[in-house]
């Protein structure tokens, strides 16, 4: 009888895969991602006069984009237990960089205000689980 194949994402099969670098590895992309969300919560308001110049808005409404983007980090914060207990770090971590990365580009390549507000609202949910 052999022995069940193990896990290659627990911690020391990772270990073992890539060495002593693996904590410095680790450290640089929870770095990066929280450098990302962090930009991605202020990158918003040196655009808020020119989108509202673009779409044709008013400043009440441009400000929606900060504003959504802020309510969706709070909400979401408060489920990041729960997203940790159910899913794991590794995984709710990596979902909320594949959620902050397609809010950045659908947000980015958005053609109407309705887009930009849903994508900063993605952005929000992904920077308030990993915010904490």
């Amino acid at each position: 009888m052999s022995a069940p194949p193990s896990d290659p994402n627990t911690l020391s099969a990772m270990r073992e895969r890539y060495g002593e670098r693996y904590r410095w590895l680790l450290l640089l992309s929870v770095m990066v991602g929280t450098m990302a969300s962090i930009m991605s919560s202020t990158i918003i308001n040196v655009a808020i006069p020119d989108m509202s110049q673009h779409f044709v808005l008013g400043q009440e409404r441009a400000q929606w984009a900060s504003s959504g983007f802020m309510a969706a980090m709070t909400v979401s914060m408060l489920t990041t237990p729960w997203l940790l207990a159910r899913y794991g770090y590794r995984s709710t971590y990596a979902g909320c960089m594949w959620l902050l990365l397609a809010g950045g580009v659908g947000g980015g390549f958005a053609d109407s205000f309705g887009l930009v507000l849903a994508a900063r609202v993605a952005e929000g949910l992904a920077a308030g689980v990993v915010q904490p």
